[in-house]
C-alpha cells in the first residue's frame, strides 16, 4: 500500500460521473449539496492525511463533526480499517500518483546522468559521445546501480583513453567499448588497473602550457634564492621540475644546483623518484 506522504502532486482526479454513483446519489438525497461538499472535503483530507475514528472534527470543525461522521459511516463510501477511515478510491489515486512520481523522478535522473556523460566526454575526448539506444540503456543501468558514477566519469573516460593491450596494439579506448560486455564493471572493480586521475592530468597540462608560453630565457636569467625556500612542498616542486627521469634505468637525475634543497629538507631520493613517476603517468 502506498504511503500518503509519498504523494507529491497537488491534485487528485475528480471524475465527472461521480454524481451518478449510487452511494453519492443517496448522499445527495439525504444531505443535499452540503453533504456533497463535505464528502469532497473528506476526500481532499484523506489524500494527504490519515483520519482516525473520533477525529471527524478535523475535516470541517466541530460544528460539522456529526455530519462528517454520518457521511463516513452511513453511505458505504468509506470503511474502517485498524481504527482509520479508508477509501479504496483514494488508495487507487495514491498508488497512481506514486507510480507517476517515481517515473518522473527516474526520467529526471536519466537526463542528469546523460548530461554528465556528455560533459565528461567532451572534456576528455573533445567531442560528444555517440551512443546507440541499447548503449544508452546500458549506461543508465550503471548510473542507477552506481549513484556516484557521474562524479567518476572523467577519471573513467581518461583511463579508457589510456588503455593499452599487448594483444591488440591498435586498440582505441572509447565509451562504446566501455559499454560492451562487462568492460565498465571491470573498470569500476579495478580489473583494468587503477583509475587515472583526470584532474591531476588537467593540472599537468595547464602547467605544461604555462611553461610553453613562458618567455625564453626566463628560467636561465632567474636567480633562485635557496635560503628563501621555507617549505618542504616548495622544495620538492623545484627539485622535481629540475630533474630528469630515465625510465629504462628507473633512475632520477637531479640538477646539481638543486641538491642543496635535497640536503636542506632531507628529501629521500626514492620518494622523489616515486613522485616524479606519478607526474609522468599523467602526461
Amino acid at each position: 500500500m502506498a504511503k500518503v506522504s509519498e504523494i507529491v502532486e497537488p491534485y487528485f482526479s475528480h471524475d465527472i460521473a461521480s454524481r451518478q454513483d449510487r452511494d453519492i446519489i443517496l448522499l445527495l438525497d439525504d444531505m443535499g449539496y452540503e453533504g456533497y461538499g463535505l464528502f469532497w472535503a473528506i476526500v481532499e483530507f484523506l489524500h494527504r492525511n490519515k483520519l482516525r475514528v473520533g477525529e471527524e472534527r478535523l475535516i470541517a470543525g466541530k460544528n460539522f463533526a456529526d455530519k462528517v461522521a454520518h457521511i463516513l459511516n452511513d453511505f458505504e463510501l468509506f470503511r474502517i480499517e485498524n481504527g482509520e477511515y479508508i477509501s479504496d478510491r483514494i488508495l487507487r489515486n495514491i498508488n497512481k500518483q506514486t507510480e507517476k512520481s517515481k517515473k518522473a523522478s527516474a526520467a529526471i535522473q536519466a537526463r542528469w546522468a546523460l548530461s554528465a556523460l556528455k560533459s565528461a566526454h567532451i572534456e576528455v575526448f573533445g567531442q560528444e559521445p555517440c551512443l546507440t539506444d541499447d548503449e544508452v540503456k546500458i549506461f543508465l543501468k550503471y548510473a542507477d546501480k552506481f549513484p556516484n558514477l557521474k562524479d567518476r566519469l572523467c577519471d573513467i573516460l581518461y583511463t579508457t583513453q589510456k588503455l593499452k593491450f599487448d594483444n591488440n596494439p591498435d586498440f582505441i579506448g572509447s565509451i562504446n567499448w566501455l559499454l560492451q560486455g562487462n568492460n565498465l564493471t571491470k573498470m569500476l572493480n579495478g580489473g583494468l588497473g587503477e583509475l587515472k586521475n583526470w584532474q591531476a592530468h588537467k593540472q599537468w597540462l595547464e602547467k605544461k602550457e604555462q611553461k610553453k608560453n613562458q618567455p625564453r630565457g626566463l628560467e636561465e636569467n632567474t636567480q633562485i634564492n635557496f635560503d628563501a625556500i621555507s617549505s618542504k612542498a616548495d622544495a620538492v616542486e623545484l627539485v622535481l621540475n629540475n630533474s630528469t627521469y630515465f625510465e629504462a634505468k628507473n633512475k632520477l637525475i637531479i640538477n646539481p644546483a638543486y641538491t642543496v634543497l635535497v640536503e636542506k629538507f632531507d628529501l629521500p631520493i626514492p620518494e622523489l623518484l616515486k613522485k616524479k613517476k606519478e607526474r609522468l603517468q599523467y602526461a
